[in-house]
């Protein structure tokens, strides 16, 4: 008998001659008060912008960013932030790898964020405040140096730090929540159309929600180009 191997390959981008720049956007987010529910398993706001920082790439190749480190400050815990993502517009672009002693860090040997060349991006980092979270504190991000963004790029330039605003934390008995969840799906169905292949309920708690996009994945086996016309 023989045994099989199995080789995994990480690619690691080529590298870039020339520099990408790190500043802060001009659209970053003001400070603000972010809210807990004071039960503590009732939630607490989620998908909160902290930072906006812009990645500009002044060469004739695409760059890609394969590591962002951000620094908490402010008189809060590593523990008050149950979630991190980094976004691009509305796409979120990852979920964080670690977070420890204060840093936050994103990692994708295969690149993080990718810079077209002769562009720049805007990239956000959002935070999901932790349930029963208690009222007072204050929470801040930053890139403290340049040595926290790794690249294909020769170099990372910028003045350093660059940091957000504070979020201030305050409690509430009724933060707004909406519920999704899942009815009887229908039974697979015949080709045709008018097809119904999914149903969930949104039920809204203590506020008016308003929903403002949907994401709908389709994990089956069919190809989606079967499929059009959705309402």
């Amino acid at each position: 008998s023989s045994a099989t191997t199995t080789t995994t390959t990480t690619t690691t981008p080529a590298v870039v001659t020339g520099t990408v720049d790190v500043a802060i956007a001009s659209d970053n987010p003001v400070a603000a008060t972010i809210v807990a529910d004071t039960t503590s398993g009732d939630g607490a706001q989620s998908k909160i912008s902290v930072l906006n920082v812009a990645l500009s790439n002044g060469t004739a190749s695409e760059i890609k960013v394969t590591s962002l480190k951000f620094t908490r400050s402010g008189i809060s815990a590593d523990t008050d932030i149950s979630q991190a993502y980094l976004y691009d517009g509305d796409t979120k672009l990852a979920e964080y790898n670690s977070f420890s002693l204060t840093v936050l860090n994103f990692t994708n040997s295969s690149g993080v964020v990718t810079i077209p060349a002769n562009s720049s991006k805007t990239v956000s980092l959002k935070i999901d405040l932790a349930n029963g979270t208690g009222s007072g504190k204050t929470i801040r991000f930053g890139i403290n140096a340049a040595t926290d963004i790794v690249s294909n790029a020769s170099s990372v330039g910028g003045v350093f730090p660059i940091t957000g605003n504070y979020m201030s934390t305050a409690s509430t008995g009724d933060l707004g929540k909406l519920t999704v969840a899942m009815s009887t799906n229908p039974a697979t169905p015949d080709p045709g159309t008018g097809v119904e292949v999914m149903k969930f309920t949104l039920t809204a708690a203590d506020q008016k929600v308003q929903v403002r996009k949907l994401i709908i994945s389709n994990v089956g086996s069919v190809a989606y180009t079967d499929l059009t016309n959705f309402t």
